[in-house]
């Protein structure tokens, strides 16, 4: 008795199942089969079907199923970070969101053009005060000063050593402690007297060191801002994948076709933003 009852029920199923699709394999509308078929234009999703009449035969069965991330039509917000992250503006690129794209990646040229301008003026600064220095001041000059003055002069100045080499401390000090004043060519010291005329090249040199110092600074500035830029275009990667995926629109087609001279039906999965 149970059997009788579950091939029973088999039949059933089975006749529910293949009786829906008849009118669609016949091509009649089961309102009226006198009329073409034809569906609301505006069903939900997977319930948006749009028969159209077949304009080519085909000789066997192509049936298309969205079984992978990539075939829903959606972008990968990670995706877009890790793109964003390497090169600002490659994600949104990739969201298709050029605008934002072609701005995050003209600021990043921009920063890196000031980073090479400001970093390169620095360094030829740099040159022009290093060679002032050697023409102009002179560590033989300054020594002879120094070793005039009595060890209680001398004391005075104690915390400022001068290091041997030539080294960025040994240029800095040299224009801005009063200490090695006496070292510029235009200094005329008297043994003893720790007080010296102040040095006009000490006071050019100084100005040489200050251009120097602010083209560098403004050049880390410059590195800042291609690291902020990073960041920020990263961030707004992922915004606009949120912006794309929102645009998604997926849409189901079903089309009549016939294989091996029968009709049958063709449905596809297509998506538009």
């Amino acid at each position: 008795m149970k059997g009788y009852f579950f091939t029973f029920g088999i039949f059933w199923v089975l006749l529910v199942l293949l009786a829906g699709p008849l009118p669609l394999l016949a091509g009649e509308n089961p309102a009226n089969p006198a009329a073409p078929f034809q569906w609301s234009k505006h069903a939900e999703f997977f319930g948006h079907l749009v028969p159209e009449v077949p304009d080519v035969q085909f000789s066997a069965p192509v049936f298309q199923r969205a079984t992978a991330k990539s075939s829903t039509g959606k972008k990968s917000p990670t995706t877009a970070v890790l793109l964003s992250l390497v090169l600002p503006g490659a994600g949104e690129f990739y969201a298709k969101s050029w605008i934002r794209g072609a701005l995050m990646l003209a600021i990043e040229g921009a920063a890196w053009y000031s980073y090479v301008t400001h970093k390169k003026k620095g360094e030829d600064w740099e040159r022009k005060y290093i060679e002032y220095a050697d023409r102009y001041w002179s560590r033989e000059k300054w020594e002879q000063w120094w070793n005039s003055l009595s060890p209680e002069d001398q004391e005075i100045y104690a915390h400022h050593e001068l290091p041997d080499k030539k080294t960025q401390q040994y240029y800095e000090m040299i224009g801005k402690y009063q200490k090695f004043n006496a070292g510029w060519e235009d200094v005329n010291w008297i043994p003893g007297l720790v007080e010296t005329d102040t040095s006009k090249r000490s006071l050019f040199y100084m100005e040489l060191r200050a251009n120097s110092n602010s083209e560098l600074k403004l050049a880390s500035y410059a590195t800042a801002v291609v690291l902020l830029n990073h960041i920020l275009s990263a961030f707004d990667a992922a915004l606009a994948v949120r912006s794309f995926n929102s645009r998604v629109k997926p849409k189901v087609r079903v089309k009549y076709v016939e294989i091996d001279h029968r009709p049958a039906v063709m449905g596809s999965l297509q998506f538009s933003f």
